[in-house]
């Protein structure tokens, strides 16, 4: 996730991190993000359930779920990709996200 952070501040995104929920919701309070991506690798379940709070809180925001396999469980409004797929093909989906272009 790491590389992607840099691949999307190359293409002129601005990119904070964490790995605390808690942290997240008070890094998007200070400053709301446009896209927030996820890693569902450990836990699909987890990572759904911050989605949807997250969603809840500021249901403008984007929210993109990075799996490890893509056969991960769908969800309703939940934006899922392959943890797997090219670093330029992620940065090009979040892009179209960001966008409205794709769901």
């Amino acid at each position: 996730m790491r590389l992607a952070g840099f691949l999307l501040a190359r293409h002129g995104f601005e990119v904070d991190s964490t790995k605390r929920p808690r942290e997240l919701l008070a890094l998007m309070d200070q400053r709301p993000p446009d896209v927030v991506i996820l890693d569902g690798s450990q836990s699909f379940a987890e990572a759904a359930r911050l989605a949807g709070a997250i969603e809840a809180l500021h249901p403008h925001v984007t929210v993109i779920v990075v799996v490890e396999e893509a056969g991960a469980p769908p969800a309703a409004d939940l934006h899922v990709f392959p943890k797997w797929t090219s670093l330029d093909q992620l940065v090009v989906n979040i892009e179209r996200m960001h966008l409205g272009l794709a769901s």
